[in-house]
């Protein structure tokens, strides 16, 4: 049969696990970077969601508390915010992209500020 269960004991627990048939199987998987927590002008993921509304693009201005992009995890909307003024410099989501915590979403680039702001 195509459906086989798999058992294994770990730690005196057995589990239970269900092979997925080959032609169901996912063909690709993508590693999504994780946000480095010490550079400033990275935005990383607060918590698990998908990515709802993005509403910044590369090389726009952006100040401090600005809305960067709407995730939503369980019903729930979570506006994710620039943590300080500068440029957006790499923009690493797209609309209904799945993310984990951690997960990096933009970058923003501190000491690129627009000539109006000097």
């Amino acid at each position: 049969s195509e459906d086989s269960e798999l058992f294994s004991h770990f730690v005196n627990l057995r589990k239970s696990v269900n092979l997925v048939p080959n032609e169901k199987r996912i063909h690709s998987m993508v590693v999504h970077p994780k946000v480095n927590p010490s550079v400033k002008g990275e935005v990383g993921a607060p918590m698990p969601g998908t990515v709802i509304d993005v509403r910044v693009s590369q090389g726009d201005f952006v100040k401090k508390g600005d809305p960067l992009l709407v995730l939503s995890a369980m019903k729930m909307e979570t506006i994710v915010s620039a943590p300080c003024d500068g440029v957006v410099t790499s923009l690493s989501v797209s609309k209904d992209l799945k993310l984990e915590g951690d997960d990096l979403l933009l970058k923003i680039d501190p000491s690129e500020l627009s000539e109006d702001e000097e």
